[in-house]
C-alpha cells in the first residue's frame, strides 16, 4: 500500500482536503522496521504517534527481569504512541515489529502545530484515539475477567 493510498483509505485521514491531507503527509515520516525490531522502548516517551501502514507488531509489557510477555498485537491502520502524546509520560509497554512494518510517524512538536492550525482534524484524531483506546479496554476488560474466573476455578 502506498502512502497516497494509506492517506485516502484511513478514517482519520481521508475526509481531510487534499491540501491538508498533503501537509499533514510532509510532516509525518515514512518508517520502516524488519521483523522482531524494537520500535518503542517500555519507559521511553513516544515522541509522536505511529499509524501502522502495512505490517503487524506486538505490544510488549515487562513482567520481570528479564521476562516479558506479549499483551496485544495491532496492525494494519491501527495506532501507537498515542497514550504518551497525549498525557506526555513515557510509554506503559514496549513495541516491537513481529514482521516487517511501514509506519507513518507523526512527531509531537510538528503534529501540535498542525492541529493548532486544523481544529477540525484535531477532533477527528482525538475521537479517534478515544475509540482506539476504548476498544482496547473492553478487550482488557474482557481478558481480566476471564483470568478472574481461572484464577477461581482452580481455587
Amino acid at each position: 500500500m502506498t502512502r497516497d493510498q494509506f492517506y485516502q483509505g484511513h478514517p482519520v485521514f481521508r475526509k481531510l482536503a487534499l491540501e491538508m491531507r498533503t501537509e499533514l503527509m510532509e510532516l509525518a515520516q515514512d518508517r520502516f522496521f524488519e521483523g522482531k525490531r524494537t520500535i518503542l522502548e517500555e519507559g521511553e516517551l513516544s515522541g509522536g504517534i505511529y499509524f501502522i501502514r502495512t505490517g503487524r507488531v506486538g505490544v510488549v509489557k515487562r513482567s520481570g527481569a528479564p521476562n516479558s510477555e506479549t499483551i496485544a498485537y495491532l496492525s494494519d491502520g491501527e495506532l501507537f504512541g498515542e497514550m504518551s502524546f497525549l498525557d506526555g509520560q513515557p510509554a506503559i509497554a514496549g513495541i516491537v515489529a513481529t514482521e516487517a512494518t511501514h509506519c507513518e510517524f507523526l512527531p509531537e512538536e510538528s503534529l501540535k502545530v498542525f492541529l493548532e492550525r486544523h481544529a477540525s482534524f484535531a477532533f477527528y484524531l482525538i475521537f479517534h484515539i478515544a475509540r482506539s483506546l476504548c476498544t482496547r479496554l473492553r478487550e482488557t476488560d474482557e481478558r481480566l475477567v476471564r483470568f478472574i474466573g481461572l484464577m477461581r476455578d482452580r481455587a
